[in-house]
């Protein structure tokens, strides 16, 4: 159904940045449901959309409600289904609200603040890693990053979105972020992530931020603690506490 998407936008007058939103949200519906548009379906996508702010979930309801009425419109559907705003179910509803993650993954040219941002929502990296992290650690092959700290060796899997963002940047001597042989300060690496933040309309986020919002989709997720503190590199997961126990874990 993706030229379904693309014959929906070009109905639309949108900026770029909105463009690219309409995007993703449209890919992200048409994954979950396996492009299908019934009942059933549809409200599958609803629950989805529960753990998100009431802005994203707002936009998010209202993008693919315009859609589903160009394909009634077109014919394309039998009825005209309309998504409602589910209400988040008191079990799972966080202290922390989580991220709308929709732009972080939109892009047209790559800048290192994106990918910073994407390497602490997706695999909960601290910046000491990621402004040390070497080209031999990356096998996009295997989809895979090895990280050492100290004794402690730990492989976590590439989310499909890194493994193409990293696929695209080019590949330099020794360090994914480096000139002329040598990887840039932790100054450098605040700096270029507070200015793609800032572009994006977030300057208040911190690498904190992120990287709790990882921690909560883990939690969301079914994650146990003793896993996600390995995954983080922890060596206890005293930390992490304060995440599961508001979640009856």
């Amino acid at each position: 159904m993706n030229p379904l998407i693309q014959s929906f936008l070009a109905t639309k007058s949108l900026s770029a940045n909105s463009l690219k939103a309409y995007q993703y949200d449209l890919q992200g519906f048409l994954a979950l449901t396996g492009g299908v548009v019934n009942a059933e379906r549809l409200k599958l996508y609803e629950q989805s959309l529960v753990s998100l702010k009431p802005s994203a979930r707002k936009r998010q309801l209202s993008t693919v409600n315009q859609f589903l009425y160009y394909l009634y419109r077109q014919g394309l559907t039998d009825a005209y289904f309309r998504l409602e705003n589910a209400e988040k179910p008191v079990q799972i509803a966080l202290e922390k609200e989580r991220l709308d993650r929709s732009a972080f993954y939109a892009y047209d040219v790559l800048t290192p603040g994106q990918v910073i941002a994407v390497l602490i929502l997706d695999l909960g990296l601290l910046p000491s890693e990621i402004i040390g992290l070497r080209w031999e650690q990356i096998d996009l092959d295997f989809q895979v990053l090895t990280l050492k700290n100290d004794a402690l060796v730990r492989v976590v899997k590439l989310t499909p979105v890194l493994v193409d963002m990293l696929s695209q940047l080019e590949q330099s001597e020794t360090y994914l972020f480096e000139r002329a042989g040598q990887a840039y300060s932790r100054q450098w690496l605040n700096k270029s992530l507070a200015a793609f933040l800032k572009e994006l309309g977030q300057p208040d986020l911190t690498p904190q931020k992120l990287r709790q919002d990882f921690i909560l989709k883990a939690v969301e997720e079914g994650v146990s603690q003793a896993d996600l503190a390995r995954q983080l590199g922890l060596k206890t997961g005293l930390t992490l506490e304060k995440f599961y126990k508001h979640n009856g874990y």
